[in-house]
């Protein structure tokens, strides 16, 4: 099955192989999820464009999806403290300092 959705998975950039294989690992396998859910959901794809990643139609309404990643700072490791031990205000600040929620309006 996964070489049947690679096989019909459209490489616009000319570097998908390549970033897969290198630094962009997580972006390249998030995208191509992507692909598989909105391929097996009946969503129509139109791939034709460097960008957006993706424009889709369903039911008469066609929206476009950047596919983006969230990574941690090179130089920081991550926390080694189990999740059970961080106190509500320990998310929250969390949340305020580490969630990343873009939100950006584009007009097609």
């Amino acid at each position: 099955m996964a070489g049947q959705v690679f096989e019909s998975f459209s490489d616009v950039d000319g570097n998908f192989i390549e970033q897969l294989q290198s630094t962009g690992f997580d972006a390249r396998i998030f995208e191509l999820f992507l692909f598989t859910y909105f391929s097996n959901s009946g969503f129509e794809i139109d791939r034709q464009h460097k960008s957006p990643d993706f424009l889709l139609e369903k039911r008469g309404i066609r929206f476009a999806l950047e596919a983006t990643t969230v990574n941690p700072t090179q130089d920081q490791m991550p926390e080694d403290r189990p999740l059970h031990l961080f106190t509500s205000s320990d998310i929250k600040q969390k949340q305020k300092d580490e969630l990343f929620i873009r939100k950006k309006k584009v007009q097609l």
